[in-house]
């Protein structure tokens, strides 16, 4: 990846994720493994499928948060009312959840088995940076949206010396099975941190 890429990513952190949608306080967090890769330069013809951009194209991740945000049976009144991406943002913002990439560059286009090995090198070599964040919000609820991280996050945990109340992961909705999967966890984590 040239480094103008990188600063593309860097850019978007920056400004989007962390200026416009970081919450004062985060009770909620969830833990994905990186943004995904676009293809570079952008045009308006690039898809963008990312949690933080308003306009994005709906992709089954952000579908499902979006779906299970608006169900009655899972939040009641706290419940997701409005239409509209951007709207979903503000009030995800405001309900203090965070949805935190433990990798701030993408990884999700290394796929055989070399780029698997190159993938968990870079998702290990961020685990420091998840515990200082850990360490800085103390979260109450961590939610990790994808198992192969699990152990990373699991550790991170443990050495922030934080103590959630409730820690769940699920498997990524990258196809209809693990969609039905992760909408079913993270709807039952959800039910049992307002329980909390």
């Amino acid at each position: 990846m040239e480094e103008k890429e990188r600063n593309f990513y860097k850019d978007f952190e920056d400004q989007v994720r962390f200026e416009r949608y970081y919450p004062s306080q985060i009770d909620y967090l969830f833990i994905g493994e990186s943004i995904p890769r676009v293809k570079y330069p952008i045009t308006p013809k690039t898809e963008l499928y990312n949690f933080y951009i308003p306009d994005t194209e709906y992709s089954p991740f952000i579908q499902t948060f979006y779906d299970v945000f608006k169900m009655e049976n899972v939040l009641g009144d706290k419940k997701f009312n409005s239409y509209g991406h951007g709207k979903f943002l503000d009030y995800f913002k405001s309900n203090n959840n965070f949805l935190y990439d433990l990798c701030p560059i993408p990884v999700n286009h290394l796929k055989n088995n070399e780029e698997q090995k190159t993938r968990r090198e870079i998702c290990k070599f961020y685990e420091d940076k998840l515990i200082d964040f850990l360490k800085y919000e103390e979260p109450m609820y961590i939610f990790c949206c994808l198992d192969s991280i699990n152990d990373i996050v699991q550790r991170a945990i443990i050495k922030s010396e934080i103590s959630p109340k409730i820690y769940k992961c699920s498997k990524f909705p990258k196809d209809q099975k693990y969609t039905a999967i992760f909408k079913e966890d993270l709807s039952n984590f959800l039910i049992d941190c307002n329980k909390k």
